[in-house]
């Protein structure tokens, strides 16, 4: 990104934030008319990009300042930069939206490269603009709408208006209330999102289906490198479905499949799969009722994972049968740094396994045995086996 040293900064501190400190709140002309000098001073000295910045703080609650900003940016949009708008947390106004779809839609050579409304309310008229912007926006790469209260129906009609957007490379849809029907309506779009890199889906209700639907798509997804799926419904099913996809993602360093309800079965079904993914470097399965015998069948899988630096198995009950198991894996994992194994239902009998796992496996660094029925010599035990070992206990 090409830029005066500081101006991104200035950027964000600035606009609006810091002027809106400079003003009486009453005095919206007197603030309009810095905005506009400030931005005047500085847009000329930006060769690629414009950054506008917001938070609940930084506008006020009937959003004339932003509406202000977006005015302020269609007068000097002369300068052809790309705009990326991060407008987290805070009531959008309408007239925000259709200030950008100006700017965009009139051929002016402004182009959203990314937009994060991450946490922020959008209600139903919010919805509609935004669908109509990004339909437009054909060349955005990132685009944040985490917690934005998007349902099924919502995804439907974003669905469509996605399908032009080629170049996208992060997509975040997490914390909203898709299910199967909205992943189906997703899964539409991914199959023509070929440089997408970072898919986060998490905190949804996407269950076997859903799943299926965009596991057909996600093959097309090549240079995908971060997938999270945390906290859906995909059950032993879904991981079935997502199984066979991910050797077709041979960039994959980053797989979150944590709070689905997968068990040994869901583990079992895609163990195959997850030894083929030679680039993988962080697994999150935590909170999946694993057992002992998933505990079982990932001390063949781990191995096989040869770029694999981060396992984590928190809360899935594996025990001290299930340590005994994972620790025969864990000695030829090569790579492997950072272990979480909390709420496991592990005791000094279990750590007893794992000092031996440890001493092998000379890349660890980080083992977090918190919330497990040990006591401190347990810990001290452990230390004693590798001193360089950090060992989270409480």
């Amino acid at each position: 990104m090409k830029m005066e040293a500081g101006t991104q900064c200035q950027l964000q501190t600035l606009a609006p934030f810091g002027l809106w400190q400079k003003v009486w709140p009453g005095d919206r002309v007197l603030l309009g008319m810095m905005v506009s000098k400030w931005l005047k001073q500085r847009l000329p000295s930006l060769v690629d990009e414009v950054f506008l910045v917001g938070s609940a703080k930084d506008f006020r609650a009937d959003g004339v300042s932003a509406q202000l900003i977006s005015r302020s940016l269609l007068k000097f949009r002369e300068h052809s930069s790309k705009l990326h708008l991060v407008c987290r947390d805070f009531p959008l106004p309408t007239m925000l939206f259709q200030g950008l779809r100006n700017a965009v839609f009139g051929g002016f050579g402004l182009e959203m490269v990314r937009l994060d409304l991450g946490e922020t309310e959008l209600r139903v008229p919010h919805k509609l603009q935004l669908e109509k912007l990004v339909g437009k926006c054909t060349r955005i790469a990132h685009l944040n709408l985490e917690s934005t209260d998007i349902q099924d129906e919502d995804m439907e009609r974003l669905a469509k208006r996605l399908k032009g957007c080629n170049g996208l490379s992060v997509l975040n849809l997490s914390g909203n209330n898709i299910s199967d029907d909205g992943a189906s309506h997703l899964a539409t779009v991914l199959s023509s999102c070929t440089l997408l890199s970072h898919l986060s889906m998490g905190f949804n209700e996407i269950g076997a289906t859903g799943m299926a639907a965009m596991a057909r798509s996600l093959i097309h997804c090549t240079l995908l490198t971060r997938l999270e799926l945390n906290c859906n419904l995909l059950s032993p099913n879904g991981a079935e479905s997502l199984g066979p996809s991910l050797p077709l993602l041979p960039h994959l360093q980053h797989l979150d499949v944590s709070g689905n309800g997968l068990s040994a079965r869901g583990v079992e079904r895609m163990a195959a799969e997850l030894e083929q993914c030679k680039c993988l470097a962080h697994l999150d399965l935590g909170y999946n009722n694993i057992g002992s015998d998933g505990a079982r069948i990932l001390a063949k899988i781990i191995p096989q994972c040869w770029a694999l630096s981060h396992l984590e198995l928190n809360l899935n009950d594996i025990g001290d049968e299930g340590v005994e198991n994972l620790s025969q894996g864990l000695g030829h994992c090569t790579e492997l740094r950072h272990l979480d194994l909390r709420g496991n239902n592990i005791t000094a009998e279990g750590v007893g396994q794992l000092v031996s796992a440890v001493q092998a496996c000379t890349t660890l660094s980080l083992l977090n045995l918190g919330g497990n029925l040990l006591a401190a010599q347990d810990v001290h035990t452990l230390v004693q086996a590798r001193g360089s070992v950090s060992v989270l206990f409480d």
